[in-house]
């Protein structure tokens, strides 16, 4: 038998393609669809995912929605985008800016949820008291009132999604030196 090749011996990292979906899940109550990933970054958030090989951001936003949550996508709706300087797992190819090109949906879906064990756990629906609760929390992981350990365990809004919510007027009052402490965090 040979020597294994380097190449061989451990799968290589992913490496990021900077473009990355969010899919908006609302109930008639206005409550939202979220879950809590298997692999990092910690928090609660709407599904999501990069773009990859899947095509079209509308084909990666029907693609997370389903290995995320088992749902189908019926009518997918813009409603924001731009760039987000959020860090991911993923390996960046020299010389290229950490984040992403963010697009989010609102999405309308069939099915039952039916969650990917390898992508999400505790999926929930949350009320848009607890969705400011959620906010509220990272924002004081932010300000440092609340240590890294503790935010695992009982996590609020992925930091990104605090930015995303504001922005979309999903959450209202964040001051802008709170909103810039939460923009630390992902960046």
């Amino acid at each position: 038998m040979g020597a294994i090749s380097a190449s061989e011996a451990a799968p290589r990292p992913k490496v990021c393609d900077h473009r990355s979906v969010g899919i908006d899940i609302v109930g008639p109550s206005g409550e939202r669809l979220m879950l809590q990933r298997v692999k990092p970054p910690v928090g609660r958030a709407p599904g999501a995912g990069h773009v990859d090989d899947h095509g079209s951001p509308e084909d990666a936003a029907r693609a997370e929605t389903f290995e995320e949550l088992g749902l189908t996508v019926i009518r997918l709706r813009r409603l924001a985008g731009g760039w987000k300087p959020n860090r991911c797992r993923r390996e960046v190819r020299s010389g290229c800016a950490v984040g992403h090109l963010w697009i989010i949906y609102r999405a309308d879906v069939t099915g039952d949820i039916n969650p990917g064990a390898d992508e999400a756990r505790n999926v929930a629906w949350h009320s848009p008291d607890q969705v400011r609760d959620l906010a509220r929390r990272t924002i004081h992981r932010a300000r440092g009132w609340i240590k890294d350990e503790e935010f695992a365990r009982d996590p609020g809004l992925e930091p990104v999604w605090v930015d995303w919510y504001t922005q979309l007027g999903v959450i209202n009052g964040v001051a802008e030196a709170d909103l810039n402490r939460v923009r630390a965090l992902y960046a």
